[in-house]
């Protein structure tokens, strides 16, 4: 049983049950790119010391439950088998895939300035955030 039940109404899940899913927008520059694996990532750098902050995932492979799993009206509840649940996170992270990490360009992104909004997991063990975009923009605006 969770000591803290409050955090089961303030953010829609038991405070002991790890992960704990965001959504976030970053803005900042891309200082490190990985297009070697499946899961291809950037790393971002938010305080201008040159090292990656957060990573922020640019595929083509999209792993994990991140996105299902931090939409607030969406729970296992809402369907009728877990096959469905999975179902569900699955079309979420085609959607990412195909919609947003495809299209970016992989030339030359070190050192541009990167706009990112999406969705992170974050548990005791995990060292950087990893985002999963559900929209980037490359240059000096903001999305």
């Amino acid at each position: 049983m969770c000591a803290k039940p409050s955090c089961a109404r303030r953010f829609a899940r038991p405070c002991c049950s790890p992960p704990w899913n965001f959504p976030t927008t970053l803005h900042g520059t891309i200082v490190d790119v990985d297009t070697q694996s499946s899961q291809g990532t950037v790393g971002i750098g938010i305080d201008g010391d040159g090292k990656p902050d957060v990573m922020v995932d640019i595929g083509p492979t999209v792993l994990g439950t991140t996105l299902r799993d931090t939409l607030d009206f969406v729970s296992f509840t809402s369907f009728r088998h877990q096959i469905e649940y999975a179902q569900f996170g699955t079309a979420l992270n085609s959607y990412a895939a195909t919609h947003v990490m495809k299209p970016l360009l992989r030339d030359g992104l070190k050192g541009k300035q990167i706009s990112v909004t999406g969705a992170f997991s974050y548990d005791s063990s995990s060292g950087q955030p990893e985002i999963v975009p559900l929209a980037m923009l490359l240059g000096g605006g903001r999305s």
